[in-house]
């Protein structure tokens, strides 16, 4: 089983969401310190040459690849190509999961700041914040996808 976390860039809530899953970071209590989620692979450092690219992240408990990818406002074509175009069977068992849905403000303006703009010292407060709001939204997702594999 293939599991793709998925969000505009790739760098903030699907690398998160990856390390959720994976049990990089403990899927219960609090957030890491910003010192140790800046150790997380990808974390605010992809760019636009990044997006598109499919990224491993690590395997969780039962053996299953998580990646994180950069896909910008494609998530639809993401969706048909990877599912198997004209409506096929896909090459194996994958699950896509769009990050996006947990991403506050806060978090979209630090990662523009810090991505795109490449003020990283005014934007890497923001995305930290953001991303501390994201947290919970972002382990419940985990824990549906999760389920979802298991029920699979």
């Amino acid at each position: 089983m293939e599991i793709i976390y998925h969000c505009y860039g790739g760098t903030h809530s699907s690398v998160l969401a990856a390390a959720l899953h994976t049990g990089v970071i403990a899927p219960h209590g609090q957030l890491p310190r910003s010192s140790r989620l800046l150790g997380l692979p990808f974390l605010d450092t992809q760019d636009g040459n990044d997006h598109g690219r499919l990224r491993f992240f690590d395997r969780d408990e039962n053996g299953h690849r998580v990646y994180v990818l950069g896909r910008r406002r494609d998530a639809a074509a993401l969706t048909l190509v990877l599912n198997g175009p004209a409506g096929e069977e896909p090459v194996r068992e994958i699950i896509l999961v769009n990050a996006m849905s947990c991403v506050p403000l806060l978090l979209r303006v630090g990662g523009y700041i810090s991505r795109r703009l490449k003020l990283t010292s005014l934007g890497r407060p923001l995305v930290f914040c953001g991303l501390r709001r994201a947290c919970s939204c972002l382990r419940e997702l985990v824990y549906r996808v999760k389920n979802e594999v298991a029920e699979g």
